[in-house]
């Protein structure tokens, strides 16, 4: 497997825990609604871990920090829910280990649910690569927590750059 290395967002780390959990949707399992995912979403953060956040603001911007292989930063972007399908359009990304920046590159995730488990496909992918239809994932709403825990980590970037 090749992984491609782009700062243009917090993608990087999403993609390799995508790999590492990757299953087939069950056949009954249903889309979510473009309501249920923006109710799961607006005014709350996606969290990996205290380095990997995204925030995913009410208004349709977004920001996030990122930490992979000794860089750290944040990206800067906007949001957006239709159908299934959200997608998290990253407008520039910073790092501020190497004090460069750069243009980013938008990711997608589908979204599906059977009962009580829920499932992200990565419909579009940060590096282009076309995704695997198959790769389903569970567990990302356990990720998603209640208001904002991004920005005050970004705007403290912010002043390092």
């Amino acid at each position: 497997m090749k992984v491609v290395l782009a700062f243009g967002s917090s993608s990087i780390f999403i993609f390799l825990c995508q790999v590492a959990l990757a299953d087939p949707l069950p056949k009954d399992a249903v889309s979510l609604t473009e309501s249920e995912i923006t109710a799961l979403y607006s005014g709350n953060s996606v969290q990996w871990d205290k380095d990997n956040i995204i925030y995913f603001a009410p208004d349709g911007n977004v920001v996030s920090t990122f930490s992979f292989k000794g860089s750290r930063g944040y990206t800067v972007g906007t949001w957006k829910v239709s159908g299934n399908e959200i997608c998290k359009n990253t407008a520039e990304w910073f790092d501020v280990t190497t004090k460069t920046s750069g243009k980013g590159s938008p990711d997608c995730w589908r979204w599906a649910r059977k009962g009580k488990t829920y499932f992200t496909l990565q419909s579009v992918r940060f590096d282009g690569a076309k995704p695997d239809e198959t790769a389903w994932s569970k567990g990302e709403n356990k990720r998603i927590k209640k208001g904002d825990r991004a920005s005050k980590q970004v705007e403290a970037m912010k002043t390092a750059m």
